[in-house]
């Protein structure tokens, strides 16, 4: 089993992410927004 999931959540102008740790489900889930510029879209990647 992976020890994070995650959903992402696609607009034109927003990525909405969503990131639980699956071994301990009564955490509080990161959500996190990214613009779809390519410099930002890039930091998906390095975070």
């Amino acid at each position: 089993m992976a020890d994070k999931i995650a959903g992402i959540d696609v607009h034109k102008k927003v990525l909405m992410v969503v990131v639980m740790d699956a071994r301990r489900p009564e955490s509080k889930p990161e959500r996190r927004r990214f613009a779809t510029m390519p410099g930002e879209l890039t930091l998906i990647l390095f975070t």
